[in-house]
């Protein structure tokens, strides 16, 4: 009986150790959530966690009310809600890339758009969101954060605005001496060697600046949004051959192969001029990049239901680490910058922005040493059919 006792005692203990240790950890987890629901709270930006598919929203920070103008308890209500706010201009974009995050097919949630308030005031956020998986890989939840960056932005549209009035400026000069260049073009045998190699450098000087200030502007353009598509149907091979024509000489002198790969009965239904400034942007880092003797293929063909256009180089491809930034603005890997100094950074930013503007999706494989693949992807029918 006395060893029944102490068996008793000990369980009794036992079992009221555990009790506690339970209410123990209850305790500290509901003081860790109030600490970090108090810090949600109280910052700037919307802290936000809702269902992959938007159906539920988990918890929206208090600051939404702030920059939405819009109440929290609606957005509980509705959780897409959110996106009635958003311009009419970025809404499709900002809802296609949520749902499609939602979905698997992105790894991550990032944009910028702006939002009109009940009052009418236009606003910019940052918005970004992250996945939550179960152990299993599901994906669980999603959280992220929306920031307010109307005043960076508006910061950033006078400066843009500032650069494309300068660069307008200078392109009316500059193409005056181009003008003025190409018409002694026939006059260069009266001058000796060295005069006809210095015409020949300053003239492609004055190319390389021109084609910078171009750059320049549609760069600028881009960022102020006053770019509009104007859809048309084009015959993607002779689309491409005609593209090729502006790099033959260029290959010619490097010694490179480039070859196109199309369907002859191809059309796409998109802007022709956009179209040209995101193949052309592609090609010419192709070749720049592609040591003499290389190689640099255009295919187009269908997979799925997508309309495929891959611009692959032998060239000197991106460096790993360095790969995750290759679309930003003023951006320009190592190897890239000990090749051409003299590069703006802008190429990749103008082909991600206007393939996003057509509808379309542009990703790359690249190993260092080895080459570049780009590949566009358009949807199929929506944008292109075989004629």
């Amino acid at each position: 009986t006395a060893v029944a006792i102490f068996l008793s005692l000990l369980l009794t203990t036992c079992t009221a150790f555990l009790i506690f240790h339970a209410f123990y950890q209850q305790a500290q987890r509901t003081q860790n959530e109030k600490i970090l629901a108090g810090l949600v709270d109280n910052i700037g930006e919307v802290f936000w966690n809702m269902a992959p598919d938007g159906s539920v929203m988990h918890y929206i920070g208090p600051s939404y009310q702030r920059i939405w103008g819009r109440s929290c308890e609606e957005l509980y209500q509705d959780p897409m809600s959110w996106i009635e706010a958003i311009h009419e201009d970025d809404r499709a974009r900002v809802l296609k890339a949520f749902e499609e995050f939602g979905e698997g097919k992105r790894r991550e949630y990032a944009e910028e758009y702006r939002i009109i308030r009940p009052d009418g005031e236009i606003r910019w956020i940052q918005d970004r969101g992250f996945p939550m998986r179960r152990r299993s890989g599901k994906l669980d939840r999603v959280i992220g954060i929306a920031k307010d960056i109307t005043e960076e932005k508006q910061a950033d549209i006078a400066k843009t605005d500032f650069v494309s009035v300068v660069s307008h400026q200078l392109r009316t000069p500059l193409t005056t001496m181009r003008w003025s260049f190409e018409s002694l073009m026939d006059e260069l045998s009266q001058l000796t060697e060295g005069q006809k190699k210095l015409f020949s450098n300053a003239h492609a000087a004055l190319i390389h600046m021109i084609e910078s200030v171009d750059t320049i502007l549609i760069a600028s353009r881009i960022d102020m949004q006053k770019i509009r598509s104007r859809a048309e149907d084009i015959g993607i091979a002779a689309f491409l051959e005609e593209v090729k024509k502006n790099y033959a000489t260029l290959c010619d002198d490097k010694h490179l192969i480039l070859s196109l790969d199309c369907p002859d009965d191809m059309v796409l239904h998109v802007d022709e001029h956009l179209l040209s400034e995101i193949i052309m942007n592609l090609l010419s880092n192709a070749v720049k990049y592609t040591p003499d003797g290389g190689q640099v293929t255009v295919r187009a063909s269908y997979r799925g239901d997508d309309a495929v256009i891959e611009v692959e180089d032998t060239g000197i491809g991106i460096p790993r680490n360095e790969q995750d930034g290759i679309f930003q603005r003023m951006y320009r890997a190592t190897n890239a910058c000990a090749m051409d100094p003299n590069g703006t950074g802008l190429g990749l930013y103008i082909v991600h922005s206007l393939t996003h503007m057509l509808g379309g999706d542009v990703r790359f494989t690249s190993v260092e040493g080895h080459g570049t693949t780009f590949t566009l992807s358009f949807p199929f029918p929506s944008t292109c059919h075989v004629s």
